[in-house]
């Protein structure tokens, strides 16, 4: 509802794909439900066209890890919450009412935002999370375009790094002033979560002496 994902609109001959709840507990014994839609019936240039999302490199992110380890630089991790509803569909998409939380009997939903499940969801994130990294000034690597560099004013002062793995936030920075910023520039535009220092990140236990 915060984020507007659909309306419901009256049924009448449109093509819907279906939805489920997926439940899970996470290591830190907190119990997480989330809706995806059933995107294995979306066909192929019908349905979606490009689904590519570009997602950080785990030998870059290991340079980063090293980088931080000579000059003593801090890396912090956010996430952002409910990643996917961020993003705009182009496409006219229906779906069905959530199991549990039907209103009305011939009600449909037209999906205004991406949502988990969806071919093209991790795509259209990737292009809402990019589009705001560059207007606030950050410059995407060409080696690597998920991962961000912004270059400090000071000439002798290292740049301010992010890297993105889909709703997983890496800053890498010296300067801990700069890196506050940054979070509060994307807790304003994102739901999104501080997790401090970098402890886990994609299996990976970091541990710092």
């Amino acid at each position: 509802m915060r984020n507007h994902t659909w309306d419901l609109v009256v049924r009448k001959q449109q093509k819907t794909i279906g939805c489920r709840w997926v439940f899970k507990i996470k290591s830190n014994e907190c119990y997480k439900s989330r809706l995806v839609a059933q995107g294995y019936t979306q066909l192929h240039s019908i349905d979606y066209f490009e689904t590519f999302a570009l997602v950080i490199r785990l030998s870059t992110i290991r340079i980063l890890l090293a980088l931080a380890a000579k000059y003593g630089l801090h890396i912090h991790q956010m996430d952002v919450q409910t990643a996917f509803l961020y993003s705009d569909l182009e496409e006219e998409y229906y779906m069905e009412q959530p199991p549990g939380f039907i209103e009305g009997i011939n009600l449909i939903c037209l999906l205004r935002k991406s949502i988990y499940g969806l071919k093209q969801a991790p795509r259209v994130w990737n292009q809402v999370i990019n589009s705001f990294f560059v207007t606030i000034s950050f410059q995407r690597s060409l080696y690597n375009p998920a991962l961000y560099i912004f270059h400090m004013y000071e000439p002798d002062q290292l740049p301010l790094l992010i890297a993105i793995y889909v709703d997983d936030i890496i800053i890498v920075g010296k300067n801990m002033a700069e890196i506050d910023r940054i979070k509060d520039e994307l807790r304003q535009k994102f739901n999104i979560t501080n997790l401090g220092e970098i402890k886990t990140l994609l299996g990976i236990e970091i541990i710092r002496f």
